[in-house]
């Protein structure tokens, strides 16, 4: 549970990253945010069609 404090981070991003990565990765972080509220700023992402049973 998050209370415990067991928290695990990692490093996405080190000091041999340029600033263009760093920016490319900031944007795919906004828009995967993003696509929570706006799922159609991804079009390609859907959810999957009900099975009939």
């Amino acid at each position: 549970m998050m209370i415990d404090g067991n928290w695990r981070v990692g490093v996405y991003l080190d000091e041999a990253a340029s600033d263009s990565q760093a920016e490319r990765l900031g944007a795919a972080l906004v828009l995967a945010l993003a696509t929570i509220w706006y799922p159609w700023l991804a079009p390609g992402l859907h959810a999957a069609p009900r099975m009939m049973s």
